[in-house]
């Protein structure tokens, strides 16, 4: 992990971590349980989840990760796959 420090600089911290990686199908995937999950750990809230969860396409190549309630990151191989994600939610 990667930590900003008061000047700017970037010091990579380690940490053990145990890693899981799942394929599943979509219709599989229960998103809005987990994704409320994920806020509500920042809320204090049950149920939640405190865990950090990626969710990966390595067909599109696009990727998702919720942080907390109060946003995400959402990134791909080639900015014109995402960039109607960015004009419609940057709001």
């Amino acid at each position: 992990m990667l930590t900003e420090q008061e000047n700017g600089e970037f010091i990579c911290d380690k940490t053990e971590a145990r890693i899981i990686i799942g394929k599943l199908k979509v219709k599989d995937i229960k998103a809005e349980i987990i994704l409320n999950g994920i806020a509500n750990n920042e809320m204090g809230l049950e149920p939640f989840i405190s865990q950090d969860i990626y969710f990966l396409d390595p067909i599109t190549n696009n990727g998702f990760y919720m942080y907390d309630d109060r946003g995400c990151y959402v990134w791909s191989d080639k900015a014109e796959k995402i960039n109607h994600i960015y004009k419609i939610r940057n709001n």
